[in-house]
């Protein structure tokens, strides 16, 4: 998990050299235990952990929402790269409906989905979320996987979002 650096990177200031380590100490670990696959959280809030034309790079990767990484570098090809060398499946998971974290104060890069489709983003106790009944925010979804699967050796794709919001009756 990516989202709130849960998981991976440690802190959105890690270096990319620093980064890279903890992807390989996190391979290295799964390799040790035999486990043939990895689902890397690719895009936790409507941004991106990989080079993207379509979606701003992540704020959890760089401190800063729609900064790349200085130096530049594409976690999803180190990860695929890494993780193939190993015999180790890479699963990009993404999350389509969420665009923002419950607390987030960042601002939005002018390419973030909730900019791009304001009148279907609605803030629901402090996240703000995607409407998946809208055909625009729907193709869009369609437009970011197949980006990935077409420039990404990756393995599969796991789209997460089994906790959209429930009514709460407002």
């Amino acid at each position: 998990a990516t989202v709130a650096n849960i998981d991976w990177p440690s802190s959105r200031t890690a270096t990319p050299a620093q980064q890279q380590t903890e992807l390989i100490n996190i391979l290295n670990t799964i390799q040790t235990l035999n486990m043939n696959a990895v689902v890397f959280q690719v895009r936790p809030v409507g941004d991106a952990l990989y080079a993207s034309t379509l979606e701003p790079w992540s704020f959890y990767l760089t401190g800063t929402h729609g900064k790349a990484p200085s130096p530049l570098w594409d976690p999803l090809t180190f990860i695929v790269n890494e993780a193939h060398k190993r015999n180790i499946e890479v699963h990009a998971w993404i999350n389509p409906y969420r665009g923002r974290m419950s607390g987030a104060t960042y601002e939005f890069a002018s390419n973030h989905m909730a900019k791009r489709f304001p009148k279907y983003a609605y803030t629901y106790n402090n996240y703000i979320w995607m409407d998946p009944g809208a055909a625009e925010v729907q193709q869009f979804i369609v437009n970011v996987t197949e980006d990935i699967v077409r420039r990404y050796a990756v393995d599969g794709i796991h789209m997460d979002d089994y906790f959209y919001p429930y009514s709460d009756g407002t």
